[in-house]
């Protein structure tokens, strides 16, 4: 599909409208108010082979028959179809000239995990140098993501994410994604790969009423950026916005204040710590400065631990 793609912001969303007629007419009228470039729903509304909350000027991406996934892109976007299953599609798309594999998948919680794990693990395999973006509703829980403690299909996520190098972009004191009269939960996630910490801007989960038991996330891509140098470099604290620093540190801290530590997940809690501080760093850095007292390799912060001491 032929188009342009050279835009200074790309931006994305993930919602569970449960087959819901009325949350797909809102969401058709929020793309066209924030003029999202692609948005990936999972239990779309679908009648007469259609898929609700699709407005004029996109394209909807999604199997033939009684789909649980669709994505809703941008007609003018160059993407390339890879695989349109019921429960996942995938998408190369350009922009800023650059390849993103783009994946929505849904997994049902009255079904097993492990075959989705795979297909992930299998589009991972097949791509292991591209950007991949995966967003879907898990129902999956975990303390690496949420305020809830970890559940057997919480685990084997962990474990896809470890194996694979992924990176949930979650932030652990967003609004639950999932709200009905049953409870709340964090089940919709949003998984990179290959991407720079700085790439990936603006995670929220929204407040507004969606029509659906599940809140709308978005995000946005911003920026064209090139590969970082392998050359070291050292960052000063003084070449900081302090306040906002600080701001951002202790939203940090609170974020892994409750999460439980044991030697199965302190690996993982590891990376995610570092990812997020160099994303706090990045964030809070004066414009015109690009050095500070962290040293980076590759745009990822490389720790050196000898003895990591930590209670249960």
């Amino acid at each position: 599909m032929a188009g342009t793609s050279h835009r200074l912001c790309f931006s994305c969303g993930l919602i569970n409208v449960n087959h819901a007629r009325v949350a797909s007419d809102l969401l058709e009228n929020d793309i066209l108010k924030r003029n999202y470039d692609l948005v990936c729903i999972n239990e779309p509304y679908f009648y007469q082979n259609t898929i609700g909350g699709c407005p004029k000027g996109y394209l909807q991406i999604a199997f033939n028959l009684e789909p649980r996934v669709a994505i809703i892109i941008k007609s003018t976007l160059n993407f390339i179809k890879i695989e349109v299953e019921r429960d996942m599609a995938v998408l190369s798309v350009i922009w800023n000239d650059m390849e993103y594999i783009i994946v929505n998948i849904y997994c049902s919680p009255s079904e097993n995990l492990d075959s989705q794990i795979l297909k992930l693990e299998t589009i991972c395999n097949r791509f292991p140098n591209h950007r991949i973006i995966i967003m879907g509703d898990f129902n999956a829980k975990s303390s690496a993501w949420s305020p809830r403690p970890t559940d057997e299909r919480g685990k084997s996520v962990l474990e896809f994410v470890n194996k694979m190098d992924l990176f949930i972009e979650n932030n652990g004191d967003s609004l639950a994604t999932y709200s009905s009269e049953k409870g709340e939960s964090w089940i919709d996630l949003t998984i990179t790969k290959n991407i720079e910490g700085n790439l990936v801007d603006n995670w929220c989960v929204h407040s507004e009423i969606t029509g659906s038991d599940h809140r709308l996330i978005t995000f946005t891509l911003c920026g064209k950026r090139t590969n970082q140098s392998k050359n070291r470099l050292a960052w000063k604290i003084e070449n900081m916005k302090l306040l906002e620093f600080k701001i951002e540190i202790s939203r940090l801290v609170r974020e892994f204040k409750g999460k439980s530590l044991n030697q199965g997940n302190l690996d993982l809690m590891l990376r995610y710590f570092c990812e997020k501080l160099y994303r706090v760093c990045g964030k809070c850095i004066k414009k015109g400065n690009e050095k500070m007292g962290i040293t980076l390799y590759g745009g990822r912060i490389n720790w050196k631990w000898t003895v990591v001491k930590f209670e249960r």
